[in-house]
């Protein structure tokens, strides 16, 4: 698997793979409905695997 456009960045990897394991509290939860990154910073409710990944880079681009 190649890591072109994939940007690394301490602290700052998507929990689980991105999955929406999480509830508003950033508590893990099988019915949760939040993606998670590292640093605890919530991904917006119920969106899809795609969109997870476009707001991870927009978080990640954001703090660079």
């Amino acid at each position: 698997m190649s890591n072109i456009g994939k940007t690394l960045l301490r602290g700052h990897a998507l929990q689980y793979e991105g999955k929406s394991y999480f509830t508003g509290h950033g508590q893990f939860s099988f019915h949760g409905n939040h993606a998670m990154c590292e640093c605890g910073q919530l991904a917006p409710r119920g969106i899809s695997q795609a969109a997870v990944k476009r707001w991870h880079r927009e978080h990640k681009d954001s703090l660079r």
